[in-house]
């Protein structure tokens, strides 16, 4: 087994991500979406990633991890 990309967790996985990670990634995948909506079509992912790490508005810890690591990759 592989360890989670995300350098401060250590579970096992089999993919990239485990399996907190991957919930985080398919929840702030799925609110951009309506983000995009409320800001319009040109709103990007980089600034609503920036946003949220930002203004802390509730995002959960496993979030604020994947929105680093993403904007790490970029």
């Amino acid at each position: 087994m592989k360890e989670c990309k995300i350098d401060e967790c250590h579970r096992d996985t089999i993919d990239e991500l485990c399996i907190r990670h991957t919930a985080a990634l398919t929840s702030l995948e799925q609110m951009f979406d309506a983000w995009k909506i409320a800001y319009g079509e040109k709103y990007s992912k980089t600034k609503y990633m920036e946003a949220l790490l930002k203004d802390d508005n509730g995002v959960g810890i496993w979030v604020q991890e994947i929105i680093k690591f993403k904007l790490q990759e970029d």
